[in-house]
C-alpha cells in the first residue's frame, strides 16, 4: 500500500512530540534513512497500534523502493509486512502500521524489536532498527487521584480475567478483582488512584487463561497531587467589629476531583498591616466547601483587612499539598455601634434622701454584650433646666453597666427624667452608641402613711389605740423620723398623741384614753410624719366616741326590800310608782348569763354561728369565750382574720382578760390570718384562703391542745366567707344587733337556735365595758309590768 509523502509527513508533525528517532544503519550508498516510531510506548492492545514510518534521504527521483518490516515480541516471536514506493523527489517517507500489517495483534508485555530491510533499488538487510515498549498502562507514573488506564489481550474469549494492583505485596483497596475479557480476547478497565495510597512503585498484574509465556505485569510510580484553590470568598466586604467574618473556598486535585479532607492555614492581617493571626479552615459537608469563621473584636483595628492561604498551606492529610500560587481577598472592618434598649432604675417612686439606681446593659449591633467602657447619665428635675450627672460603669457582680444619685433635701417633688443622651456611651475602643436617646422617668414623692383605729364605740376610760404604718415609695418600712397624731373634734383640740415605732409590729403605736369630759361624737386623728429630709405625709381617720352624761352610781339594795318598796309604791302612788320601779328595777349579770341564755355550758364538738354587724359586739363575744373556757382549764385557738394578734390581745387585757400566760403556756394559740390581708411582709401565713396550708396549721394545733378537745374560734368569716350558707351546716346561730340613736346605743343578743338546747327565745340586750367585758341587762323583779321600756328613736 503506498501512502502520500504529504499524509506522512501531517502525521509526523501531528506526533512530533513523542517520536523516538533512532540511528541509521551504516550505508554505503548515497541515501540515508531514519526510522521513527509512533509511539515509543503503547498499551496491550491491537488499537491503536504503533505506526513505523521511515524517512528517505538522497533517493534517487523515479526509482521504485522497496522494503520489508520485521517485528520481534517478547516472544521471540517474528513477523513481517513488505511494501514500496516510487521515489517523488529526493526524500520521501514509507510507513507500515503494527500489528495491523503483520496479521499479529499485541499480546505481550515488554520491547518489540524492528529491522527494516530495503529490497530495492539495490538489496540492504538492514537500513534502520529500533524497538518500541507495550504495557498493561497507558503511563509508567502518575499523581494520586489521576486514572490509570489498564488494557491487555491474548486471553480466551469472554474469560475471566484477575487484575491486581499491589504496592509492597499489599493490594490496593477493591483489588484483587475480577474483569471479563470481551469477544475478542481483549479486556480494558481503570483505578483511580486513591489520595491517600502510598506513594511509590506499584505492580499491575494479570493473570487468566490461557497462561501467557511473557507474564502480564509491569510497575507504576505514584507520586503526591497537588491542590488547587482557584478562589478565597469572604462573607461580608463590609462589616463592623462583633461581627463574624467568613472565609470559604473550594479545593480540587490537579485531577479535578474535589478535595475533602484535611485543612488549609488562612493568614488574616489588619489594617496595620502587621497585626496578623492564623486561622484553620475545616471541610463543612453542609456548605461543600473549606470554612473559618473569624469574630472581629471589639478592640479590633477598623480599615482594610486581608486575608491571604500562602502556597504549600494547604494539606489534605495525606501529604498532598498546595496552592500552588498564593490565594488572597480583602475586606474592610468599621466601628460596632453600641445599643442600650433601656435605661433601669431602682424605684419608679421615691423621696427625698433616697439614692436612686440606674442600671443598663449594651450590646452591640449584632448581639454580643458590651463589658467595658462606661455612659454619663443626664438626671433632670421636675422643672426641666435643672440637671445633674452621674457616670455609669460596667459591674462585673451585676451583669449591668450600673450607677447611683442620692436625691437631695432640697429636690422638687414630682416627675424626674433620666437620660442616656445619643453618643454618651463609649466602650473604650471607639465603639459609641447609643444612636437614639434613652429616657426613664420616675417621680420624687411623700411618704405614704397607712393610719387605723379599732372600729367600735369608745367611751370614758377605754383606750384609743391609734396604729400607723409608715413606708417608703418602694415599700420599706419607715421606722426612724417623728410621728404625731392631733386628735380633734368638730369644736375642739383635744390632744396631740406622740406615736413610737414598736418593730414587733412594723408599725408606728400610740393610744390615747378617754376621759369622761371628754367631748362625744366623731373624733378625727391626723397622723402626720416628717423626717430629717422634709419629708412628709399625713393621713386623717376618724373615731366614734361616746361620753355619757355623768350620773351618781345606784345604790344596790336587797331583794326583800324591793318587794318591799314595790308594795309601799303601788299602795301609796299610783302608776307614778309604777314608772319609778321601772327606772330602778333592770341590773347587770355577768357572762354567766350568756350559757343561760343558749341553755347550759358548750358540749364538745359543737359548731356556733355568731353573726352581727360591726360595732355589735361579735370579736367580744368570741374573746370572752375564749377567756372562759381558759379560766376552765381548756386550750384554746383563735385564728384572727381581722385585727392583728397584738391588737387582740390588747383587747383582751382592756376587759381585764390578760392571755399572756396563756399564751406563754401552750394553752392558748393565735394563728395569724389577718397579716397576708393586710399585705405585711413575712406574714406567717401565705395566702390566708389556702385552706390547705390553714387546715394544716389548725391540725396542728389539735394535736398538740393538753387537755383536749380545744375550742377553736374564728374572727371574722367575713373576709372568707359569705355566712348565708354557712348558717344552715352551724350547730347552732346566735346573732348580735347594735342600735345608735344619739348618744345612745343598745345591743341585743339573740339566740335563734341551738341543736338539741332549750334556749332564751327573745333578744337579750347586753353592754360592753372596759375591764369588764360583756355585761347583760336583766331584771331585780321579773315582772314585766315593772320592767322598763327601751327606745331607739
Amino acid at each position: 500500500m503506498r501512502t502520500s509523502r504529504k499524509r506522512l509527513q501531517l502525521l509526523l508533525l501531528f506526533v512530533a512530540g513523542s517520536l523516538v528517532v533512532l540511528g541509521l544503519a551504516p550505508q554505503a550508498h548515497a541515501a540515508s534513512y531514519a526510522l521513527t516510531i509512533i509511539p515509543a510506548r503503547t498499551q496491550e492492545s491491537n488499537t491503536p497500534g504503533v505506526v513505523l514510518a521511515l524517512n528517505v534521504t538522497g533517493a534517487t527521483v523515479g526509482t521504485t523502493y522497496k522494503f520489508t518490516w520485521t517485528v520481534t515480541d517478547p516472544s521471540g516471536a517474528a513477523r513481517s509486512a513488505a511494501n514500496q514506493t516510487v521515489a517523488p523527489s529526493t526524500s520521501f517517507v514509507i510507513s507500515a502500521a503494527y500489528p495491523s500489517r503483520f496479521g499479529t495483534s499485541i499480546n505481550y508485555v515488554g520491547n518489540y524489536t524492528i529491522n527494516v530491510q530495503q529490497n530495492n533499488p539495490n538489496p540492504i538487510a538492514s537500513v534502520a532498527t529500533g524497538k518500541f515498549q507495550v504495557g498493561l498502562t497507558d503511563s509508567l507514573s502518575y499523581e494520586r487521584t489521576f486514572s490509570v488506564s489498564i488494557k491487555a489481550r491474548g486471553y480466551n474469549n469472554n474469560s475471566p480475567v484477575t487484575v491486581n494492583i499491589s504496592h509492597a505485596g499489599t493490594s490496593a483497596p477493591g483489588y484483587p478483582t475480577m474483569v471479563t475479557a470481551d469477544g475478542t480476547g481483549s479486556l480494558a478497565t481503570t483505578w483511580v488512584i486513591p489520595a491517600n495510597v502510598s506513594t511509590g512503585l506499584w505492580t499491575v498484574s494479570l493473570t487468566g487463561n490461557p497462561t501467557k509465556v511473557i507474564p502480564d505485569s509491569q510497575t507504576i510510580t505514584v507520586y503526591p497531587t497537588n491542590a488547587t484553590i482557584a478562589t478565597l470568598l469572604v462573607g461580608q466586604q463590609v462589616l463592623t467589629r462583633t461581627q463574624i467574618q467568613s472565609f470559604t473556598f473550594a479545593a480540587n486535585y490537579l485531577s479535578g476531583s474535589t478535595v475533602q479532607t484535611g485543612s488549609a492555614q488562612i493568614n488574616v492581617t489588619e489594617s496595620d498591616g502587621t497585626t496578623s493571626f492564623l486561622l484553620s479552615a475545616n471541610y463543612n459537608s453542609t456548605l461543600a466547601a473549606y470554612h473559618a469563621t473569624y469574630l472581629v473584636l471589639p478592640s479590633d483595628e477598623t480599615g482594610p483587612w486581608t486575608a491571604t492561604i500562602g502556597l504549600s498551606e494547604f494539606d489534605d492529610r495525606y501529604g498532598n499539598g498546595g496552592p500552588l500560587a498564593r490565594v488572597t481577598n480583602s475586606f474592610t472592618v468599621n466601628p460596632a455601634n453600641a445599643t442600650i434598649a433601656q435605661l433601669n432604675i431602682g424605684q419608679a417612686v421615691l423621696i427625698r434622701g433616697q439614692t436612686q439606681t440606674f442600671s443598663f446593659t449594651a450590646k452591640y449591633n449584632n448581639g454580643p454584650s458590651v463589658q467595658t467602657g462606661s455612659a454619663r447619665v443626664r438626671i433632670t428635675e421636675t422643672d426641666g433646666t435643672t440637671s445633674f450627672y452621674t457616670t455609669a460603669t460596667y459591674n462585673s457582680t451585676l451583669g449591668v453597666f450600673y450607677t447611683t444619685y442620692r436625691i437631695p433635701s432640697d429636690g422638687e417633688t414630682g416627675a424626674w427624667v433620666a437620660t442616656l443622651d445619643p453618643g454618651t456611651f463609649n466602650d473604650g475602643y471607639g465603639n459609641l452608641g447609643p444612636s437614639t436617646s434613652v429616657v426613664r422617668a420616675f417621680t420624687i414623692a411623700s411618704l405614704s402613711v397607712s393610719a387605723s383605729i379599732a372600729s367600735q364605740t369608745y367611751t370614758p376610760g377605754q383606750v384609743i389605740p391609734i396604729y400607723a404604718r409608715v413606708t417608703y415609695p418602694d415599700g420599706s418600712l419607715f421606722t426612724t423620723g417623728n410621728v404625731t397624731a392631733a386628735i380633734s373634734s368638730s369644736t375642739v383640740q383635744i390632744a396631740s398623741v406622740q406615736l413610737v415605732y414598736v418593730p414587733g409590729q412594723s408599725q408606728w403605736v400610740g393610744t390615747y384614753t378617754v376621759a369622761s369630759n371628754d367631748p362625744s361624737g366623731v373624733w378625727l386623728v391626723t397622723v402626720q410624719v416628717s423626717d430629717s429630709f422634709a419629708n412628709t405625709g399625713q393621713e386623717t381617720i376618724s373615731a366614734i366616741v361616746n361620753v355619757p352624761p355623768q350620773t351618781p352610781p345606784p345604790v344596790q339594795q336587797p331583794l326583800d326590800l324591793y318587794y318591799f318598796i314595790l308594795t309601799a309604791v303601788l299602795i301609796g302612788s299610783g302608776g307614778s310608782g309604777l314608772m319609778l320601779l321601772r327606772r330602778i328595777n333592770p341590773t347587770r349579770g355577768g357572762f354567766d348569763e350568756f350559757f343561760k341564755l343558749i341553755g347550759g355550758e358548750l358540749s364538745p364538738g359543737t359548731t356556733l354561728l355568731i353573726l352581727g354587724d360591726p360595732g355589735s359586739g361579735t370579736s367580744t363575744l368570741g374573746q370572752e369565750l375564749i377567756q372562759h373556757q381558759l379560766a376552765s382549764g381548756k386550750p384554746c385557738g383563735l385564728l384572727t382574720y381581722d385585727a392583728f394578734p397584738s391588737e387582740v390581745t390588747r383587747a383582751m387585757r382592756s376587759f381585764g382578760w390578760d392571755p399572756a400566760e396563756s399564751i406563754k403556756n401552750g394553752t392558748f394559740k393565735i394563728l395569724d390570718c389577718y397579716s397576708a390581708l393586710a399585705g405585711a411582709e413575712n406574714a406567717p401565713i401565705r395566702d390566708p384562703v389556702d385552706f390547705t396550708e390553714i387546715s394544716i396549721q389548725v391540725s396542728t394545733m389539735i394535736e398538740n391542745a393538753t387537755p383536749a378537745p380545744i375550742t377553736l374560734v374564728v374572727d371574722s368569716i367575713t373576709p372568707v366567707f359569705n355566712s348565708a350558707p354557712l348558717e344552715g351546716t352551724a350547730d347552732g346561730v346566735i346573732e348580735l344587733s347594735v342600735t345608735r340613736s344619739g348618744q345612745s346605743v343598745i345591743r341585743t343578743l339573740t339566740v335563734k337556735r341551738l341543736a338539741g338546747r332549750r334556749v332564751s327565745p327573745g333578744p337579750a340586750e347586753f353592754d360592753i365595758v372596759a375591764e369588764r367585758g360583756m355585761l347583760f341587762r336583766k331584771l331585780r323583779i321579773p315582772l314585766a309590768i315593772i320592767s322598763p321600756k327601751r327606745s331607739t328613736k
